[in-house]
């Protein structure tokens, strides 16, 4: 994974984005090979270390059922009222009207600064969203 990046994983259900995420959080670690950032082989880095630098966000989101600012400060309890708000955005994105990024083509990858195909359980192409749709790949085929 790059470093310093926003990188989208895309591939159908089954193709092993959630293992892939799964030992970049460090819940798993690889039985063959590496898994790097920025160079770096994630099993030399502390799992705390890890997560005050990286974080992956899942297009199925749960919310408990309770206020938009108790959700925001699961996260942080200790997040000061101004904090909390900065966190929400501005005040049309409320509980009452979400957006799901959920479609199951590309259109969300649009806005990470890489992306990379996973359909067979494996990273098989790695690139910006204009690059990989460019390239008539399996990327852009999905």
């Amino acid at each position: 994974m790059p470093e310093r990046s926003l990188t989208a994983l895309v591939g159908p259900s089954g193709s092993g984005k959630t293992t892939i995420i799964r030992l970049f959080m460090r819940h798993a670690d690889p039985q063959h090979g590496a898994f790097r950032i920025g160079g770096v082989d994630l099993r030399d880095v502390e799992p705390a270390e890890l997560l005050r630098h990286v974080t992956a966000v899942f297009k199925d989101v749960f919310l408990y059922d309770d206020s938009t600012a108790a959700n925001i400060r699961i996260g942080r309890p200790d997040a000061t009222d101004t904090e909390m708000q900065q966190a929400a955005g501005p005040p049309a994105a409320t509980a009452s009207s979400p957006s799901s990024p959920s479609s199951p083509r590309a259109t969300t990858p649009g806005s990470a600064s890489s992306a990379a195909a996973c359909p067979e359980g494996r990273i098989i192409e790695r690139g910006t969203h204009p690059e990989l749709l460019a390239t008539g790949s399996r990327y852009a085929a999905m």
